[in-house]
């Protein structure tokens, strides 16, 4: 029987080259986008490239009840793409005053080391679905609206990645899920792209709503943005 320290490593090496592979990146861009533009809107990154996309934005709104967000990007064409939240509701506990993977993974050098299970709950960090998903048009253009209440959990198989087990996590570490309070959390917005839009309604469902469902043939976060405090 696999024990609970085994269960978490696999759980990282599924996830270390999807959502948190890009949180190094995004800690490096989070003193700049903070400083570049309005607290609500930020450049979004590329992932590979780490290059800003050209006149593409993310827009987070931030009230006392949760989150709204409005990203407008290019990506390939015909691509189904989901939106998520990594939230560090704790930033003053952030390693080095900046929120990053260190954060999250034991060893960031190497991911299948395993998941840093004292920063997890003491950052107060939590990755779940934004509740938005599309497909890429014929030209690429992608709209993600997307949003998240306070205490909201948010519901459907594979939607919370870090949070609390009693809510369905895949990976168990966290003391909360989701957001706690809008006004103070580090939020890094990723789209992760799920490949080529399948034809199947069922697939494409998966594809749109779930992490890492239904990839076509492999899903891999293509673009983030950083919306600091």
């Amino acid at each position: 029987m696999s024990t609970r320290s085994e269960t978490l490593r696999r759980a990282s090496r599924r996830t270390a080259t999807s959502i948190f592979g890009m949180i190094a990146v995004a800690a490096i861009a989070w003193s700049q986008a903070a400083s570049a533009a309005p607290k609500d809107k930020a450049g979004v990154v590329d992932a590979v490239s780490q290059e800003q996309v050209g006149a593409a934005f993310s827009m987070l709104g931030r009230t006392a009840s949760g989150i709204t967000t409005k990203v407008r990007t290019r990506v390939r064409p015909g691509r189904a793409h989901t939106l998520w939240y990594v939230i560090f509701n704790a930033p003053e506990h952030c390693s080095d005053a900046v929120c990053g993977q260190d954060d999250i993974f034991a060893d960031p050098r190497n991911h299948a080391a395993g998941f840093n299970a004292a920063q997890i709950p003491a950052t107060r960090a939590s990755v779940v679905s934004g509740s938005a998903g599309a497909v890429s048009n014929g030209s690429g253009r992608l709209k993600l609206d997307g949003g998240l209440a306070v205490g909201e959990v948010p519901a459907g198989p594979k939607r919370v990645v870090i949070g609390r087990g009693a809510d369905g996590a895949l990976v168990p570490l966290g003391v909360v899920t989701g957001l706690e309070d809008a006004a103070r959390a580090v939020i890094i917005v990723v789209l992760q792209d799920h490949g080529r839009a399948h034809r199947d309604p069922a697939l494409l469902q998966q594809q749109l709503t779930s992490f890492e469902g239904a990839c076509n043939p492999v899903c891999a976060d293509a673009q983030f943005a950083v919306h600091a405090p």
